[in-house]
């Protein structure tokens, strides 16, 4: 799966119908704009809401107050019948797409004569509406076809041989079982139930948010861009780095809600 941005973190912008209505109205967020956000937090790793300079306006308290009432939300969005539909829709929307039906070398040659056939009936019947150079052409035009039909049936074309559709029975084995590979990595990725995804979703987040130094120091880069002094911090990626700036009181917050609904989730 697609790894996110840290999940909770995120989701401490989002909207609830907990107790934070002013803090709603404030960034206008409706009920339906906060369970997108969770939805997208958790499936495609992606976040749309509230920019995050607006989360730092509001005292740290208040920020882990805020994570416990918002992780509540998303929990609670999450065991919900509207959430699992989506999940389902999105689960089978990565669903690896079967391979066509065999196709015999007789059935090759019926489809070229058809087509070659076609083209004959629509063209040789008009020769005499042309002279000059334009009919020559589609007369030379007309004795190709006329040839390759002949050669279609010719019993000494490799093409349509029991060679040739050995070949193309072993290509199409070849991918029969590909597509059943394919299936069974795609049924333990995106079982029936989205407790897997949520799962592999949190464990990230754990695992990542454990790795931050808050204490790491910033100075000003090139254009006085805000960059980490230690060079092996600037190297980090985006998640990790939303992470430190989330601030070490919120990201403790939620890694307590993470490992509770984990624990939920067992």
């Amino acid at each position: 799966m697609k790894k996110p941005i840290a999940q909770i973190i995120l989701i401490i912008l989002i909207a609830s119908a907990f107790s934070f209505a002013g803090f709603l109205e404030t960034l206008e967020i409706t009920r339906e704009n906060a369970q997108d956000a969770v939805w997208y937090s958790f499936s495609y790793g992606g976040y749309s809401g509230p920019a995050a300079k607006t989360y730092h306006n509001f005292a740290v308290p208040l920020r882990v107050s805020m994570i416990k009432e918002i992780g509540a939300f998303a929990k609670a969005y999450s065991q919900s019948d509207h959430f699992k539909g989506r999940y389902t829709e999105y689960r089978l929307g990565q669903q690896p797409s079967s391979p066509e039906a065999l196709v015999t070398t007789a059935e090759l040659k019926k489809q070229q004569r058809d087509a070659i056939q076609k083209s004959l009936n629509d063209i040789e019947p008009r020769l005499k509406e042309f002279t000059g150079d334009i009919r020559k052409g589609m007369e030379a035009a007309v004795k190709v076809m006329k040839d390759q039909l002949k050669e279609l049936d010719d019993p000494k074309n490799p093409m349509f041989t029991h060679d040739m559709d050995a070949i193309l029975k072993q290509g199409h084995d070849e991918q029969v079982k590909e597509y059943e590979n394919k299936v069974k990595e795609w049924e333990l990725k995106y079982p029936l139930l989205p407790q897997g995804m949520i799962k592999d979703r949190l464990n990230y987040f754990l695992q990542l948010s454990g790795t931050v130094d808050f204490s790491a120091k910033l100075g000003k880069g090139p254009e006085d861009k805000m960059i980490f002094l230690n060079q092996a911090y600037e190297e980090q990626g985006s998640d990790w780095k939303f992470i430190y700036r989330s601030g070490k009181d919120a990201t403790n917050a939620a890694r307590t809600v993470a490992i509770q609904w984990l624990g939920e989730l067992k």
